[in-house]
């Protein structure tokens, strides 16, 4: 009952977050408060989860919570991957972007026939 307490309390305060950001991160806003009511209602009703668990073939709630775990953890990592690969990908074409726009001309033109003398030691 005390661990209940404290879940329901810490996933209350999830809440308020997910509405703080709701503007911001839109997905957020809308799907954590209904993942967190979720929690809320496993902690104090367990038995609710096996009964879950017994209709998609998995014999304890606890091991149902667990898989779900699993998969929402893999799709997060997945979500955050992508998102990290698209930001370089940005921080490439800005810096070769400042690059090419800072880039001066050399001072005298090379031509293609006449390579600069190199000087070798005998």
């Amino acid at each position: 009952m005390i661990f209940s307490a404290l879940l329901t309390i810490f996933l209350l305060g999830l809440i308020v977050y997910a509405w703080l950001q709701q503007k911001q991160f839109p997905l957020v806003g809308r799907t954590l408060p209904f993942v967190c009511l979720l929690g809320i209602y496993a902690a104090w009703f367990p038995a609710s989860t096996s009964r879950a668990a017994s209709w998609v073939g998995i014999g304890r709630g606890v091991d149902l919570m667990l898989y779900v775990w699993i998969m929402a953890s893999g799709l997060l990592i997945l979500v955050l991957h992508l998102k990290l690969v698209a930001q370089q990908r940005q921080l490439t074409e800005l810096a070769r972007f400042v690059a090419i726009s800072r880039a001066e001309p050399p001072a005298r033109p090379l031509s293609a026939t006449a390579l600069p003398a190199t000087e070798t030691a005998t």
